[in-house]
């Protein structure tokens, strides 16, 4: 599996690109395979001065390997923010939860409720059938994007707040 990863990565660079698209990289590979592909690819980055798009279910390996860190559900972008920022979004909070951290201890968040039809979306916001702080307004409008500054972005009514911040 490591070979053939690194034999896709050096046919993707051959012709140069500005622009790297690394969707799911290292899946499938045990441990130590997808280390040694992971620092390939930030040595490959610094040295050839590439802009990459890192796609990945793994939230935790995205923010090891990224600047910015884009949260999709059902296909629509629900928070954009810098690596380190305080999740706002109620998905992307569990999806941090999800992956345990010894640096930064979090309590699981489990996702209940329907998941629902990528083909067929809910109305509003497309996360509202899992989450634990859905209400009737969720249902009505996809929520405009709101800000918490440093170009960090979310899209939900109910958004986490970290102590001693203002929403």
């Amino acid at each position: 599996g490591g070979q053939r990863q690194r034999v896709a990565i050096a046919r993707a660079l051959a012709l140069r690109p500005a622009l790297l698209v690394a969707d799911e990289p290292t899946s499938a590979l045990d441990v130590s395979v997808r280390a040694q592909i992971l620092n390939l690819l930030l040595d490959l980055r610094e040295q050839l001065e590439l802009a990459m798009v890192f796609v990945s279910h793994d939230i935790q390996t995205v923010s090891k390997m990224s600047d910015r860190i884009v949260t999709m559900y059902l296909g629509r972008i629900v928070e954009e923010a810098p690596v380190g920022a305080e999740a706002r979004h109620p998905y992307t909070r569990a999806l941090f939860s999800a992956t345990p951290s010894l640096l930064h201890p979090a309590e699981p968040i489990v996702l209940t409720g329907p998941v629902p039809s990528a083909t067929h979306p809910p109305s509003g916001c497309p996360f509202r059938t899992r989450c634990p702080k859905a209400t009737g307004e969720c249902a009505a409008e996809l929520p405009a994007p709101a800000t918490a500054g440093g170009g960090h972005t979310y899209r939900c009514i109910h958004p986490e707040i970290p102590a001693g911040v203002s929403a």
